[in-house]
């Protein structure tokens, strides 16, 4: 196809055509902004009523758990931790007596047999209490020489202080029975 017309309506019809994509781009571009703010308007209804519905279910949790119910639960829960705090402290400040009773089993000999044992904390109404435990012993020792022995290996020992045996253990050569009291440190 020849166009014949004039070089002046050539351009008036080309920038005619330009007004025409010019204004399709601009409602489109308009089109689009109208589209992108309805959505981000439709997305904030959204996310509010989200919030809203979770403060609800919050409130409606916090109204469910301050029933009495769970008052006396959580009161349950304060007390027990207020136990589990006593035992720890109880574990904390207990003293073993397992190693104690080991080191003296290693300085009994052979021929020493305990019948009791007896061991007592100091009470709290004592003044002095420069022991943890007061230690009895009965027992039997085949003669006086392991009693001595015994008692001898016991006074040696850092850790046994105050080792006394009673009169009464010394009076038979053998066969002796005997009764020993000693203090740990």
């Amino acid at each position: 196809m020849i166009n014949l017309l004039p070089e002046k309506e050539k351009k008036e019809l080309e920038s005619g055509k330009n007004r025409k994509m010019i204004l399709i781009l601009g409602v489109f571009c308009l089109f689009f902004l109208v589209c992108l703010i309805l959505f981000l308007f439709l997305f904030k209804i959204y996310f509010f009523s989200q919030v809203n519905f979770q403060k609800e279910l919050l409130f409606n949790k916090e109204r469910e758990l301050s029933i009495p119910q769970f008052q006396d639960f959580k009161q349950t829960i304060k007390e027990t931790n207020q136990e589990l705090a006593k035992v720890k402290n109880f574990y904390e400040n207990q003293i073993l007596i397992t190693p104690i009773l080991e080191e003296l089993s290693k300085l009994v000999p052979r021929k020493v047999y305990f019948t009791r044992l007896f061991i007592q904390k100091p009470e709290i109404s004592e003044e002095e209490k420069d022991y943890l435990f007061k230690i009895n012993i009965w027992g039997y020792a085949e003669n006086r020489e392991d009693l001595f022995l015994f008692q001898k290996a016991l006074s040696e020992n850092d850790d046994f202080k105050e080792v006394d045996v009673s009169l009464q253990s010394w009076l038979e050569p053998t066969d002796v029975d005997f009764n020993l009291t000693l203090e740990i440190k």
